[in-house]
């Protein structure tokens, strides 16, 4: 009798499943036990690796991060004790000013009210203290809208600051989010420095002082792009035409940013203070003035770039105009998908519609989803359905590439978890790293999960910092067919590095795709040699 992969699966107990590259070597090797013993094994096992990292954030509170939905839920998991060991170090004054600093945000996030003051006395104490408070993660700043008074006079205090770059965090932050408490100190610095301003002052200034003085100022702060290095000066500008009420100034200093962009020679990347000042012309013109601005760079820019962003722009706004100015130009109009042709513009109602006719939601899921969208607004941005499944929580987007080593695909079985409808539902989820002894070495990965009350282990491969997401979705797959399950998450194109799954019946999301306009995909490993694929690309730009 001839002994075939699938015949050793089926006698030990474990699958062989595709990890999505087609290739023999990479095949992704499934461990199922379905004993007791091995499941409360692995269940202890990660109850102890859980308890280890909550005494660890115990001890340090600066791993708590408003962030980090792992170290959040540990702290919250245990609050009493977690509340009294940071109530400790609080008030601990042979901790460091940053400590404490760390503990009194963490009891913020454990509902426990901390004076803003208290805060402040430690930045006051500690530059290093002072960045721990301007940084998002301390959650003092709200995501939109007014900056409560309280908090702006603290940033304001900061722009002074010695340390630079608190200093600079602080004017940032004062000039993006409009805090005017600090617009007085900003002028008299301005006043005092004079040319040996330093640039975040001028961009603050830009923000909460624009006035046709201060535009001369930011125009000799101009240099030539370099490569992967920016615009210097141009943010600045950028920002004075959107803050300024002054028409006049508003078009001197929109063709200042023209006339700069034309200057440029041609570059292998863009960044984003360029793309901002492209849009920004749309934003702050009259719709005709625009249309001229965003034309002349097509047809004047040396950048290419910059041309098929203006392009872009020019296209949103005058449809017609610009499939002329593209007839004449050659430079081509594209789709947020980066292909040529029009982009048809969803709605929530219309996504919802779709997906229940496909079967993919039900009834009930979809107007919850949209009554979740039209808090913010109706339409979809230009990922078509995707975006509504996502906030259906049937579909995860996430990027392959984590910048970390070890990777955690613990939790991005987790992520996946959370896009599943409640279908799949994993336990003492854990993964361990052993890394390679030599540098030539790859490191090795083990990763569990508990499903329907059986055991999966897998051996995820060591890919530096990108994910392995070929065997997660193996082993996930696996659990969802042992457990009875129809649906899967199936794979949908991005074009880039980033990954995308959408969670249901398999024929139901190949209907629901098409009506969505989504693409299908069945290789796992595509992103992340598109992410690669584009690292050589900028490697090479940067030699060159």
């Amino acid at each position: 009798m001839k002994i075939t992969w699938s015949r050793l699966a089926g006698l030990f107990g474990w699958a062989i499943l595709g990890a999505g590259c087609g290739r023999q070597e990479e095949l992704a090797v499934v461990e199922v036990y379905a004993d007791a013993g091995a499941v409360a094994e692995a269940r202890q096992l990660a109850s102890e690796r859980r308890e280890a990292a909550l005494a660890a954030l115990l001890a340090e509170p600066a791993g708590v991060r408003s962030y980090d939905a792992e170290s959040i839920a540990l702290i919250r998991s245990a609050p009493e004790r977690a509340r009294e060991a940071f109530q400790r170090i609080r008030v601990d004054a042979a901790c460091s000013p940053e400590k404490r600093l760390h503990a009194m945000l963490a009891l913020r996030r454990l509902d426990v009210a901390v004076p803003l003051a208290e805060l402040a006395a430690q930045a006051e104490a500690s530059p290093q203290a002072a960045l721990v408070l301007l940084s998002p993660g301390s959650d003092l700043l709200p995501d939109s809208g007014a900056v409560p008074e309280d908090v702006g006079n603290l940033v304001a205090a900061l722009v002074d600051a010695p340390e630079a770059r608190v200093r600079r965090m602080a004017l940032r932050i004062a000039g993006m989010r409009r805090i005017t408490a600090a617009a007085e100190r900003i002028a008299t610095r301005l006043a005092r420095e004079g040319d040996a301003a330093e640039d975040s002052l001028l961009l603050a200034a830009a923000w909460l002082l624009p006035s046709a003085e201060l535009l001369p100022r930011l125009e000799a702060r101009l240099q030539p792009v370099k490569p992967f290095e920016g615009a210097p000066g141009l943010e600045a500008v950028v920002a004075l035409c959107e803050a300024t009420a002054d028409e006049a100034l508003r078009r001197r200093a929109t063709k200042t940013i023209s006339d700069y962009l034309c200057a440029q020679k041609d570059q292998r990347s863009i960044d984003g203070a360029a793309m901002s000042a492209i849009e920004v012309f749309r934003k702050v013109l009259p719709a005709d003035e625009a249309q001229e601005a965003l034309a002349s760079l097509v047809r004047g820019a040396e950048w290419r770039l910059v041309r098929r962003q203006a392009m872009g722009e020019l296209a949103e706004l005058a449809p017609s105009v610009a499939a002329t100015l593209s007839a004449q130009t050659g430079v081509a109009i594209e789709t947020a998908a980066g292909q040529e042709g029009e982009t048809v513009a969803l709605t929530a109602r219309g996504c919802a519609e779709h997906c229940v006719s496909s079967q993919l939601l039900t009834a009930d899921e979809a107007a919850a989803a949209v009554k979740r969208l039209e808090t913010v607004e109706d339409a979809i941005p230009p990922a078509d359905g995707l975006a509504f499944l996502v906030v259906a929580g049937r579909a995860l987007v996430f990027d392959t590439e984590t910048g970390l080593v070890p990777n955690r695909h613990d939790l991005l079985v987790l992520e996946f978890a959370r896009a599943s409808a409640d279908r799949f539902r994993p336990e003492a989820v854990l993964e361990n790293y052993v890394e390679g002894s030599r540098a030539k070495d790859n490191g090795r990965y083990t990763l569990q999960f508990v499903h329907a009350g059986k055991l999966y282990r897998i051996a995820p491969r060591d890919l530096g910092d990108w994910y392995d997401v070929g065997a997660v979705v193996s082993a996930i797959h696996r659990a969802l067919a042992e457990a009875g399950a129809e649906e899967r998450f199936v794979q949908v194109e991005t074009g880039d590095q980033t990954a995308a799954f959408v969670f249901g019946r398999p024929a139901a999301v190949r209907q629901a795709a098409g009506k969505l306009g989504l693409t299908l995909a069945a290789n796992p490993d595509v992103p992340r040699e598109a992410g690669k694929e584009f690292e050589e690309k900028a490697l090479k730009a940067i030699g060159g």
